[in-house]
């Protein structure tokens, strides 16, 4: 403090006062700000395993089958067979009915690709296939979607 400072406090009690308001609201305001800190500490704790399967999926470059896809749901968020993700695609509008044949819409939003080829059989004919593929950006698109419908089950049930 310098000595009008000192000189001012002795003299005015209110200064004291101001002085003691300022000092209380600037501890209360470091509080504040140190609570938020840890809050968004602990979300981001919370996130860090969701966070950590997003850059996987994402830095993979490997588009997978709807089964493995079913594989990796059941481990992250619920039980989920490949015919079960299936319908559940399908009542999204991913998946054409009757079909493992990905709608427009989801080939539109990049979440599906389809692998195509020729295979030749044993008596010398040929058979094209085609293979419905997630992308990364439907895996996240798929377990997050998951996610979401099984806490609001939780929620009501």
């Amino acid at each position: 403090m310098t000595p009008e400072t000192i000189e001012k406090t002795l003299t005015n009690p209110d200064f004291i006062i101001q002085l003691a308001t300022k000092l209380k609201e600037e501890q209360v305001e470091k509080e504040r700000e140190r609570q938020g800190r840890l809050a968004a500490e602990q979300t981001i704790e919370l996130q860090r395993p969701m966070v950590n399967f997003a850059q996987t999926c994402l830095s993979s470059p490997r588009n997978m089958l709807v089964r493995e896809v079913a594989k990796l749901a059941s481990k992250e968020v619920v039980m989920i067979g490949e015919r079960r993700l299936y319908n559940k695609l399908r009542e999204w509008g991913f998946i054409c009915r009757g079909t493992t044949e990905p709608t427009q819409r989801g080939m539109e939003q990049g979440y599906f690709h389809i692998s195509k080829g020729v295979r030749q059989r044993p008596d010398g004919s040929t058979r094209d296939w085609e293979t419905t593929n997630v992308t990364p950006k439907g895996q996240i698109y798929i377990i997050n979607r998951l996610k979401r419908e099984a806490s609001g089950l939780q929620e009501i049930g």
